[in-house]
């Protein structure tokens, strides 16, 4: 800025000189300046102008140190803010040249070094805030079990109907969240090399500075590798217990590994910063005092460092041997599910199958995911019993659709009302036949052993039924309706 201002009044002052020359040589005065004091006001103008040219060249000659980047020799550059907040601005970018003399290179280091404490400090702080956004997330998580649990009290059916398409639904919502939370405090690795070349060209120790940013990178993989162990909780809502334990338990090993390198990674950052041998950044205190995650929460010396690294590591070495264990665990559950596999019956409708037998297979068929064969088995069931059973095409256009709907309708199955006995209206309420059944009494139906113990359980005058319904664009609608309690108003089967 100093330099520029200099070069303007230089500029100024020839002109105006220059100008004051050509106008008395041609005769023209200048008002209320006499004529023989022009000749003598432009040479002092010039001079003037040569004197701060002369001056401009002096502050930014080659080598002098504070010289603006590119003049004469001298090519490094340093980049501001240094001390900044995490991700804000630049970090400085020194360059050192074989020419410079020793006070430049000194200055350049110090510049360097500079630079490093401010990296080092934003990175801390990025690594405390997004330990504080998977804690967040965590949290939640718990927070949405303690709601499920309430609901189980209050309403069980209710609950139980929307349970697993819920759980997975807000699990991967939560793990989007968490990734677009850590993308806000990413962790800058890319500046380690440039910086730690210089310390190396100077001569300097740079294998802290090294470790620290190899620490870095280790929290990103650790950070990626959560995202998919949480993913794969997500989709285990549906699984089995052993496979919800499983994932689980991945989850929480992979969040106290991630503890575990960040803290590595902050005790690498504390050891650059008592290493560098410079004043810390103004603000430096109050950052470290400003972490919520990561000890200790303020510069130590190096012995102190190197004491909680070693207890870092060895927690490090204690949780590499959980995830053996845990590896073993899931070689367990494939081995578990590949057997299970394995001895499955064949699920091929044949042509002399009864019709339980056929219903029972498309079930299944349908609970292994296989939606395609269990609507080509609920077909086959029309096929083979729609001439000697009146309600068998029905039924098995009513399952076709069920099964194709599942998914959205948040229900796990039910039970197909095929026949309507009750004589009094009032007795069956609003049901017809082509219903499917999927709550009596705040108990959930899934199959035909859940309607007879929710009948058993609600012996009352008057029982709440949930029900399904195909509306004329074969869409099913939930409805609710009350029957008599105590006695089924119909016949029933499996769907």
């Amino acid at each position: 800025m100093i330099s520029l201002l200099l070069k303007i009044l230089s500029a100024v002052g020839l002109v105006v000189g220059i100008a004051g020359f050509v106008l008395e040589a041609r005769g023209i005065t200048w008002e209320k300046i006499p004529a023989g004091y022009v000749r003598p006001i432009a040479a002092a103008l010039i001079l003037l102008s040569l004197g701060i040219g002369g001056a401009d060249y002096w502050v930014n000659r080659p080598g002098t140190p504070g010289a603006a980047p590119g003049v004469g020799g001298d090519r490094y550059v340093v980049g501001g803010p240094v001390y900044g907040v995490a991700g804000v601005g630049s970090i400085g970018q020194v360059t050192l040249n074989t020419g410079d003399p020793p006070e430049v290179r000194e200055q350049k280091l110090l510049k360097a070094k500079q630079s490093i404490a401010a990296d080092v400090l934003n990175g801390i702080s990025s690594l405390d805030a997004r330990l504080s956004f998977v804690t967040a997330a965590l949290e939640q998580s718990r927070h949405d079990e303690a709601i499920q649990a309430a609901r189980r009290r209050t309403a069980p059916a209710v609950e139980r109907t929307l349970a697993a398409g819920y759980d997975q639904l807000m699990s991967s919502q939560r793990v989007v969240s968490l990734r677009q939370a850590l993308n806000s405090r990413p962790i800058r690795v890319e500046l380690g090399t440039p910086l730690i070349n210089v310390l190396i060209e100077s001569g300097t120790d740079a294998s802290g500075v090294r470790f620290f940013y190899d620490q870095l990178v280790e929290v990103q993989g650790m950070s990626e590798a959560l995202l998919r162990d949480l993913d794969s909780a997500a989709s285990s809502a549906n699984q089995g217990a052993d496979a919800r334990a499983y994932h689980a338990r991945a989850v929480d090993l992979r969040v106290r590994q991630l503890t575990n390198q960040s803290q590595i990674a902050h005790l690498a950052g504390l050891g650059v910063l008592s290493d560098l041998g410079i004043p810390l950044p103004p603000d430096a205190g109050f950052r470290l005092a400003s972490l919520s995650m990561l000890t200790p929460r303020r510069p130590v010396d190096r012995p102190t460092v190197n004491r909680l690294l070693h207890e870092q590591m060895d927690l490090l070495a204690r949780l590499v041997g959980e995830k053996q264990e845990l590896l073993g665990q899931a070689e367990r559950l494939l081995e578990r599910n590949i057997s299970e596999l394995a001895d499955m019956p064949d699920l091929r409708v044949g042509g002399d199958d009864p019709w339980n037998v056929v219903v029972g297979k498309a079930i299944s068929l349908r609970q292994l995911g296989r939606t395609a064969e269990a609507v080509a088995a609920f077909e086959r069931y029309g096929q083979l019993f729609g001439s000697t059973d009146p309600t068998a095409r029905r039924y098995s256009a009513t399952a076709q659709q069920f099964t194709l709907q599942l998914p959205r309708l948040g229900v796990e199955g039910g039970v197909y009302l095929y026949e309507l006995t009750a004589a009094d209206p009032a007795a069956r309420g609003d049901l017809a036949v082509g219903d499917i059944v999927t709550a009596w009494g705040g108990r959930r139906i899934s199959n035909m052993p859940d309607l007879v113990a929710a009948i058993q359980a609600a012996p009352g005058d008057r029982v709440r039924v949930h029900y399904l319904r195909l509306d004329v664009n074969r869409r099913f609608r939930l409805r609710t309706t009350t029957v008599a309690g105590g006695a089924a108003p119909g016949g029933f089967m499996p769907i």
